[in-house]
């Protein structure tokens, strides 16, 4: 019985921070505050869920990208592209992991910190 009047509060919780907004902002906010605190009080069935809306996510977002693309369920299927991997040399000269500020470590061991790999 705690476990509901804590999934009750995070609705409520919600609702309050919702109140300001129209009507479809009291649902969402409402709805992310109960769900938040269920996911706490109930890990397992929180993940069980988590793993099937991205499913259902992925489903649906390749659903309306082959609409938009207008590609035929008989067609080939696009690939999306992949994200390339930079290396420590592409790092080093489009300037990832620079420092600007300044503090009470010195440049060197900062840069040596940030540039690990």
């Amino acid at each position: 019985m705690p476990r509901v009047g804590a999934i009750a509060i995070g609705g409520l919780a919600g609702l309050i921070f919702g109140l300001r907004g129209g009507l479809f902002k009291r649902i969402i906010y409402t709805s992310i505050g109960a769900g938040g605190v269920a996911s706490i009080c109930y890990p397992q069935e929180a993940e069980m869920y988590a793993q099937h809306g991205l499913v259902e996510a992925k489903k649906y977002a390749t659903i309306g990208y082959n609409f938009v693309y207008g590609v035929k369920p008989g067609d080939k299927q696009l690939e999306l592209p992949t994200i390339p991997q930079l290396g420590r040399t592409e790092r080093q000269r489009i300037g990832v992991g620079k420092i600007r500020l300044r503090g009470s470590i010195p440049r060197e061991e900062m840069n040596r910190i940030v540039n690990y790999a």
